[in-house]
């Protein structure tokens, strides 16, 4: 085989293996497959789990406010916007 014949990229077939094991793993999957990606395809993905994990952030955030007000943490409540006025003159 010639150096012209050579493939210049790595692809799923010619790829250099690592242990099986590697690959039966999701995140080792990912990256077997993420080599054959283009570019944009990967930035995309990679900008998309950075979207769900900001949005699992905030989910996390608000059930930890929820568990403190469960618990009886006192939580900051605004203050109530009616307020009662003495009609009876009496001060």
């Amino acid at each position: 085989m010639s150096a012209q014949d050579e493939p210049s990229e790595h692809t799923h077939e010619n790829a250099p293996r690592h242990h099986d094991e590697c690959y039966a793993c999701p995140v080792g999957g990912l990256f077997l497959t993420a080599r054959g990606a283009s570019p944009e395809a990967v930035e995309h993905l990679v900008n998309a789990a950075g979207e769900l994990l900001a949005a699992m952030r905030s989910v996390l955030e608000a059930a930890e406010t929820f568990v403190e007000t469960q618990r009886g943490t006192p939580v900051s409540t605004p203050e109530p916007k009616i307020r009662r006025i003495d009609l009876d003159g009496a001060s």
